[in-house]
């Protein structure tokens, strides 16, 4: 290949389509990048118009497609053998993680986490907090600065993308290649229809090429970026405003364990959460625990053999190590050796592992690759002292706190008096200790809820008048829709409202009440004329919610029922309370009840704190 050619995906396409092509690999100048923008930007309609149930059916299929044993497991087996410095065991395992991750019953949890529901990314729904409805449209182009510490980190940033409708641009990591071009591989084969195959792109170019970077920077609609603090700096200089910036940046984390949790759960299973924790993917990632502090009263002396003997019984191997690897690891070592003999530290040391008991306080980094540094801690205060110089990078805490009697809603109240100190320092996590490895689907990452960051919500402020709700309830309510035809309503007369009493004194009449009272208001509708072909009628209620003042209404279905008898019988199954032919529900907003000469029906306020102006409003069907 010329100097700087790389195979690359581009929307469909693999370049050069193998290893026989005559066509030699593309390099990723200026002119090659800006025409991959170019074809992004052509992806947009299609992928935003793209229904997410069929998105959602295609990553199932994929799934499957690398179940354990499959001929792409095999092949990327092989190759990440080569490729990344993870144990067999632990490349299996990691592979064993895609099928998990592609399900469709995953990545449904995971949309509704974020958004509710999966509708608000198909079409305008309905608002939970304000009087409208809002649809999360994507970004456009998203641009992926992808990390190489875990193989998989490239396959979970664009399942995002896709999942958000994005067209994603992924730069790859020098240290992560072949496997990401496998992937994409296979969603070409399985995706025949082109619901996603076509909808994506994986280049490469070295980092610290800024006429590359500038070119990203102004023909992106978000960057995504996971890696070093140089390389998040680099990209956020010169970010031209209206470019969405995500970042996911260097962070470190950490595990607590107090005295007398030790005590309740016992050294040795203690030990082995604690080596969990670590040993998986070698504490490459951002969550892996680098330090453990001990709360003081704990022998951690004791606490680091056991967890020495956990390690060596860990089933995974540690991986290959490069030699600047070997070389930090020996430092550490150094440093132990010297805090052993000279400041009352410790050494435990095993052939895949390495413990150093730490008589100095603060945080610091480790070598990673299952070496741990252990710190004492004699308070709350004092740990927070501890952290606090590493308080933006803070990221993950594997926590372990005795139980306690609690509040009196049944909380650990030193849990939560630690968990709310350390989290109002930056702590952005909090998992079980043995658990940090094994975050819920749905979770926020770094404090933020990643799906919802790659949208805009875009609101549809409704319409405050009752004609406003009236129309809008004809356009989304199917009993509304079949009540009018589908018709709109040009105009509703204005609305008179009057006591309870004036309504019940008029009981058996159809005479129009006329006065006014400002006391539980009742409002009543007579919008037109009964039609001779609908006899039964029914009424619409409407409910204004008092906010600030101002009306903001809403609609709910009637409950329907036949004929006087009917309104007997359900008022006696219900727990409403008649008043000679008028059903008042006790509940909440309704009553659909047809007196027996009457052709309309009410509804009555039902007093609420939080908004005492309620009011509810009926109006005749026609």
């Amino acid at each position: 290949m010329r100097d700087g050619a790389q195979s690359m995906y581009l929307f469909g396409k693999s370049l050069p389509e193998s290893s026989r092509d005559a066509a030699p690999a593309p390099v990723c100048d200026e002119a090659f990048l800006k025409g991959v923008f170019a074809d992004a930007r052509m992806a947009i309609p299609a992928m935003t118009n793209q229904p997410l149930a069929e998105i959602i059916e295609v990553l199932h299929r994929l799934g499957e497609t690398w179940r354990r044993g499959s001929d792409y497991w095999n092949r990327a087996f092989a190759m990440t053998r080569g490729e990344v410095p993870f144990s067999d065991d632990m490349i299996a395992h990691s592979l064993d993680v895609i099928p998990e991750l592609l399900h469709a019953r995953n990545v449904t949890a995971r949309v509704k986490a974020d958004f509710g529901s999966l509708d608000k990314l198909d079409h305008f729904v309905k608002s939970p907090s304000f009087a409208g409805t809002e649809r999360a449209f994507p970004l456009g182009v998203l641009f992926h600065v992808s990390a190489g510490n875990v193989f998989l980190g490239a396959i979970d940033s664009l399942l995002m993308g896709f999942l958000t409708k994005n067209v994603s641009v992924i730069k790859l990591s020098s240290r992560n290649l072949s496997f990401p071009m496998l992937f994409a591989e296979s969603i070409r084969e399985v995706d025949r229809d082109r619901v996603l195959s076509d909808k994506f792109a994986l280049i490469h170019f070295p980092g610290g090429e800024t006429n590359l970077e500038t070119i990203v920077k102004k023909e992106s609609s978000g960057i995504i970026a996971w890696g070093g603090e140089e390389m998040i700096l680099s990209y956020k200089k010169g970010l031209p405003l209206g470019v969405k910036f995500i970042e996911y940046g260097p962070k470190i984390s950490f595990q607590v364990v107090t005295a007398r949790a030790i005590e309740q759960h016992g050294m040795r299973e203690v030990a082995t959460w604690i080596a969990r924790d670590i040993a998986m993917w070698d504490q490459a990632a951002c969550a892996s625990p680098q330090n453990l502090f001990v709360e003081a009263g704990a022998d951690a002396r004791e606490l680091m053999n056991h967890i020495g003997r956990a390690l060596d019984e860990f089933p995974f191997a540690r991986g290959r190590l490069s030699d600047d690897e070997q070389v930090e690891i020996l430092k550490e070592r150094a440093r132990a050796e010297y805090s052993q003999i000279v400041e009352g530290g410790g050494l435990h040391e095993g052939k895949d592992y390495l413990l150093h008991l730490d008589p100095r306080p603060g945080l610091r980094t480790s070598p990673l690759n299952r070496s741990l540094i252990i710190k004492s801690y004699s308070s709350t205060g004092d740990l927070l002292r501890q952290l606090k110089p590493f308080a933006r990078y803070l990221q993950s805490c594997s926590l372990l706190v005795e139980h306690d009697d609690g509040d009196d809603a049944g909380n650990d109240t030193k849990a939560t008096a630690l968990i709310h100190a350390l989290g109002g320092l930056g702590v952005m996590r909090f998992a079980h200790l043995g658990q940090v490895m094994q975050a819920p689907i749905g979770a926020p990452h770094d404090g933020k809820m990643t799906l919802v960051e790659l949208t805009r919500i875009v609101p549809v402020e409704q319409d405050s008048t009752l004609e406003g709700l009236a129309n809008e309830a004809i356009a989304h309510v199917p009993f509304y829709r079949d009540l009018r035809g589908g018709s709109r309503r040009p105009a509703i007369r204005a609305v008179s409202f009057f006591h309870r009493a004036e309504l019940q004194a008029r009981r058996n009449t159809s005479s129009i009440p006329t006065t006014s009272s400002v006391r539980s208001p009742i409002c009543w509708r007579r919008d037109f004329a009964p039609r001779e072909s609908a006899p039964a009628l029914w009424s619409q209620i409407f409910s204004s919610r008092g906010i600030s003042g101002r009306l903001s209404w809403q609609w709910t279905r009637p409950w329907r029922k036949s004929g006087p008898a009917s309104c007997r019988s359900a008022g006696s199954r219900t727990g409403t309370r008649r008043c000679r032919g008028w059903n008042f529900s006790n509940r909440n907003t309704l009553l659909d009840c047809r007196p027996r000469s009457l052709s309309w029906c009410v509804a009555r306020r039902k007093p609420d704190e939080r908004s005492p102006s309620r009011r509810f409003f009926m109006r005749e069907n026609t």
